[in-house]
């Protein structure tokens, strides 16, 4: 619990000297949702008997605290920046894209260059989605699941 105090009070800290329009504070809750407060927005975080709660100008929005899989700012001027890893790391192999370790029905989207979503994936059970890259459209892609992002050209 400490050490989750000891991310948000550095979140808050971080916060308070990265607001700018274009980013945002993403909240990933465990059921694979997430919601987004604009910095320019000016969330406040507060942690109270287990519940988090956040704050801005725009809305409010609250979770217990064990349904936070996590949170990290981000940046929409390029739609691929995310700052936390995972250990689910996509693989390339004979002409696939394979993520793995999903949670079962989450999402891979694929997005052009300009950010652009031009397609969509669903997990199946065991959390796994094999994309074969013919089937993408041709040019540079962005496939982005819940955890990462891969750049390809296709």
């Amino acid at each position: 619990m400490m050490k989750l105090k000891f991310k948000l009070t550095l979140l808050l800290l971080t916060l308070c000297t990265l607001a700018h329009a274009e980013e945002y504070l993403v909240l990933y809750n465990s059921d694979g949702t997430k919601i987004e407060f604009a910095l320019s927005t000016n969330p406040v975080i507060t942690l109270q008997d287990g519940t988090l709660l956040v704050k801005s100008t725009a809305t409010e929005f609250s979770i217990a605290i064990e349904n936070v899989q996590k949170y990290v700012l981000y940046d929409n001027t390029t739609d691929i920046n995310i700052i936390e890893e995972s250990e689910a790391k996509p693989f390339i192999s004979d002409g696939h894209v394979v993520f793995s370790q999903l949670k079962a029905g989450s999402k891979v989207y694929v997005y052009s260059t300009n950010g652009q979503q031009l397609l969509s994936f669903t997990a199946d059970s065991s959390g796994r989605i094999d994309i074969f890259i013919s089937s993408l459209p041709k040019g540079i892609c962005i496939l982005r699941s819940p955890t990462n992002s891969i750049k390809i050209t296709n």
